[in-house]
């Protein structure tokens, strides 16, 4: 018997690894198995924390599809995604977290970081930076270390 399958694939996937997953079966992660947001964000986290960067981005893309509001999720996919390095992906999911929540520290800071490594968007980085010095005033590291001077910027 012919079982749907619902299957949430990023960018990165080779057609090796796509093949793998579509023969897996219809359980676990790739198929029909339906899992709790708790679940899923604690077994996006485990594969993360194992380095296992593609069992957590469909983790995450699953609790993304489940809870599409929740910035944090995209924030914790954006993640797996820059220990991937695939930062295209990365900066699209820290957008998408800052527009649900303009207030994210975090989303802010890794944006920053990427921004300077990936394409050398100083003043889009500075930008970020001083987001954060606005939104937490006290943030340690930022001045002395992280923050492009103007100089740079130019």
């Amino acid at each position: 018997e012919f079982k749907k399958m619902t299957l949430l694939v990023p960018r990165a996937y080779s057609v090796v690894q796509l093949a793998l997953v579509l023969c897996w079966g219809s359980s676990g992660i790739y198929g029909t198995e339906q899992l709790s947001a708790v679940e899923l964000r604690k077994r996006g986290n485990e594969a993360l924390s194992k380095g296992n960067k593609n069992l957590a981005i469909n983790y995450f893309s699953k609790l993304i599809a489940v809870e599409p509001k929740n910035e944090a999720n995209y924030w914790k996919r954006a993640s797996a995604y820059m220990r991937f390095r695939n930062n295209a992906a990365a900066l699209s999911d820290l957008d998408k977290a800052l527009e649900i929540d303009p207030k994210m520290v975090k989303a802010y800071m890794n944006r920053a970081k990427l921004r300077m490594r990936t394409n050398g968007d100083c003043k889009g980085a500075r930008g970020d930076y001083e987001k954060v010095l606005e939104l937490k005033p006290n943030k340690k590291g930022i001045r002395e270390k992280e923050l492009p001077k103007p100089e740079q910027c130019s």
